[in-house]
């Protein structure tokens, strides 16, 4: 496609912040429900030349749809760049991958409470060959410690239990290997349904690659959903 870049989630980021046109190009009703916060909405049927007249062809211009296997996008540049506007990048990723990183949007959905808004950034992390007594003088109040290789991914969970029963091994002969994660976006109202099922005090959040994002606490859950259901429902 030429003059179409591929553009990832960070050089959005920068494009977004340094002015440039962030556009979807879903139906409206996708765009209402939720949309990169700062983005305009013109659907790809829209995109006659009456319909492109009020952008710049002289600025960056980003288009994204659904996720990567949602083709709107790639066509929405490929005719941006056929209508001379130069410097035309495809978020191919679209608006999953946003949201699986818990970056601001904006819409209808995106005031539903998810895991990414709830859980606690302060997770305790550790490298595979760390001692446990050593973690026990950081553990504080976490109830468990995230073990990730030199590159930041998870590579398994340690409890509270495991660090004061066994100060005297390393964290990759006691960690959960394999721990059940999830991704920031996913609803809070979906969670209740997991921590039954795992018997668990929290889930550690992971972004799509692999990397913690924080921990999610039964006990927040439990707080949340009973101060929703306390609250009176529209008829």
């Amino acid at each position: 496609m030429t003059n179409v870049r591929i553009a990832r989630r960070e050089e959005v980021q920068e494009l977004l912040a340094g002015g440039a046109q962030v556009v979807n190009v879903l139906p409206e009703s996708d765009y209402e429900a939720i949309h990169i916060a700062g983005s305009i909405n013109r659907p790809l049927k829209e995109m006659t030349p009456e319909g492109l007249r009020d952008l710049d062809r002289s600025r960056p211009i980003v288009v994204y749809c659904a996720d990567g296997q949602c083709d709107v996008s790639p066509r929405a540049a490929a005719l941006l760049a056929a209508e001379g506007f130069a410097e035309v990048y495809d978020y191919e990723m679209g608006m999953a991958d946003w949201t699986a990183y818990a970056l601001p949007s904006e819409g209808e959905d995106a005031e539903i409470a998810t895991v990414g808004d709830l859980a606690d950034s302060s997770i305790l992390l550790c490298g595979p060959d760390d001692r446990l007594g050593d973690l026990w003088q950081k553990i504080g109040e976490h109830a468990l410690c995230g073990v990730v290789a030199e590159e930041g991914v998870l590579l398994g969970r340690i409890s509270r239990e495991d660090i004061e029963n066994r100060p005297d091994a390393v964290a990759r002969d006691v960690m959960h290997r394999g721990p059940s994660t999830f991704r920031p976006d996913v609803p809070i109202g979906d969670m209740p349904e997991w921590f039954e099922k795992r018997e668990c005090t929290g889930f550690i959040i992971t972004t799509p690659d692999g990397r913690p994002y924080g921990v999610l606490y039964r006990d927040v859950v439990e707080h949340v959903m009973k101060e929703y259901s306390a609250q009176p429902q529209e008829a």
